[in-house]
């Protein structure tokens, strides 16, 4: 009785302990099946999220682009409005503008770019012929300046006409420019300011562009730079023009001459070369003396540092202020590497997308011209039959997005798994929302005409991808809620195992 009474307990104990292994077991099986299902369903959310997430950037990128197309139909018409270009000539000026917008050698320059150059060129008094041989050269100045394209435009405009300059010359100045901010303290945009100031003086004592340019890099060099430099050249040109009493009697005294026998002023190089001559021999207070008298204070900081460059040092100056293609090759630099292959295939894809859009532009604006016009037509007018029914389509719109998102999250209890077969009966369900609508409002609704139905739809679907954004809002934060669930998830996994 004894051995069968303890047979009978270590039974007892066993199978009570076989239970309590079941149970732990079932209960672990449970919890895997628990945190797996949790798991599926923050997975397929992320999923409704990242597609939520393309649709609105694809969507924005539709919107870029044809703003993008806009503004380039806008510049263009105020372009033939400010020069009155003929059909034929804007025809050529869109040709040249996507033609610039394809050249990779000009960094981050699209179609709109260079026709908004056109623009800016025309703006600044140039004609159609000029704007479109000066586009790329002033494309080159912008990207060597690392400026806009308004302010290359600018600085081209003011060098060509200072200077009487062709507009087939904008890539000469863009060169000279950058030439002279290599050899000098100054950027480009400082010489660009030299010009604006120094300009038209240089061009009427008969110097060039690059004679301007190279004194405006040798006064950098020793401090004076941009506007102050062009300011104190132009001053000592206007001494040289019409000197006071004082001044003729020294220049006489010096033997000095800024003129040759036909009364032509001699180029800034031999103006140096004389007057060193002349003041050969002087104490510094008898050369001080003198410039001072001649040029007044103004104009004698800017002599001084070109009489002590001397002629030579101006000549090797001016000869690397004409090196040709400077502007082109600072350009293209930035178009080595990654970064300037992704600007250039940015650029490559605005012209591309303007290329495809152009063409709907007049069905657009006829389309936004025609609801502009209903528009104002009900201004006064809105009854509560028109507030009612642009309420309904909301509110068919309302019902799409909040019913979009929901049906395509549906979870089997089991799996998680989204249940997609009820997209056919979500589908099914707003048709006939929209025809049960129509139906109960068919009077009203006809009475409206087309052009008001337009404008009313347009007006629900703005609702439905307002209600929308808000849905995707709120997935987002159920994914970022569910990044615990999945660490959950992995350290229930590896307990289970």
């Amino acid at each position: 009785i004894t051995n069968n009474q303890r047979t009978a307990d270590r039974l007892t104990t066993e199978l009570y302990e076989l239970g309590r292994a079941e149970d732990t077991a079932a209960q672990k099986s449970s919890k895997l099946g628990e945190v797996m299902t949790g798991a599926l369903r923050r997975a397929g959310e992320l999923v409704v999220n990242i597609m939520a997430d393309a649709a609105r950037a694809i969507g924005r990128g539709i919107g870029e682009a044809v703003s993008m197309a806009g503004d380039y139909e806008q510049a263009m018409n105020v372009l033939q409005a400010q020069s009155g270009a003929t059909a034929e000539q804007m025809a050529r000026i869109s040709e040249t503008a996507k033609a610039l917008g394809a050249d990779l050698s000009l960094p981050a320059t699209s179609a709109v770019d260079a026709g908004n150059a056109m623009l800016e060129l025309s703006k600044g008094g140039l004609s159609v012929e000029e704007s479109m041989a000066a586009a790329k050269g002033t494309l080159q100045l912008a990207a060597a300046a690392q400026t806009d394209v308004a302010t290359a435009a600018n600085i081209t405009t003011g060098a060509l006409q200072a200077f009487g300059l062709a507009g087939s010359q904008a890539g000469q100045v863009a060169d000279i420019l950058a030439n002279a901010a290599n050899i000098s303290r100054g950027s480009i945009t400082d010489m660009a300011a030299g010009f604006q100031q120094g300009a038209f003086a240089f061009h009427a004592a008969g110097q060039g562009a690059d004679d301007l340019a190279a004194s405006i890099a040798i006064l950098s060099n020793v401090g004076l730079t941009g506007s102050d430099a062009g300011t104190a050249l132009k001053n000592a040109l206007q001494r040289l023009f019409k000197p006071t009493k004082e001044a003729a009697e020294v220049m006489r005294e010096l033997g000095f001459n800024a003129y040759d026998t036909q009364g032509n002023m001699l180029p800034m190089s031999q103006i140096i070369a004389a007057l060193n001559t002349s003041l050969a021999g002087m104490t510094q207070q008898e050369r001080n003396a003198a410039l001072g008298t001649i040029f007044l204070s103004d104009g004698m900081k800017a002599m001084i540092p070109l009489l002590e460059k001397g002629q030579d040092g101006f000549d090797s100056t001016k000869d690397a202020i004409n090196r040709h293609g400077t502007a082109a090759e600072l350009a293209a630099a930035q178009m080595k590497g990654m970064k300037g292959a992704a600007a250039g295939l940015q650029s490559q894809i605005e012209t591309l997308a303007l290329e495809a859009l152009e063409p709907l532009l007049p069905i657009i604006t006829a389309v936004l011209r025609q609801a502009a016009e209903l528009a104002g037509s009900f201004v006064g007018k809105v009854g509560p039959a028109m507030r009612d029914t642009i309420a309904a389509f909301v509110a068919v719109g309302e019902g799409i997005t909040n019913g979009f998102l929901p049906a395509l999250q549906v979870v089997t209890a089991a799996t998680g798994v989204y249940a997609i077969v009820t997209l056919p009966s979500l589908i099914a369900a707003v048709t006939g929302a929209v025809g049960a609508f129509v139906a109960a409002n068919a009077a009203l609704l006809a009475s409206l005409g087309p052009l008001a139905l337009i404008a009313i739809a347009i007006a629900g679907v703005v609702e439905a991808a307002n209600n929308l954004a808000a849905q995707v809002d709120r997935v987002t934060d159920k994914v970022l809620a569910g990044s615990y669930q999945w660490q959950a998830a992995v350290q229930a996994i590896a307990a289970y195992n």
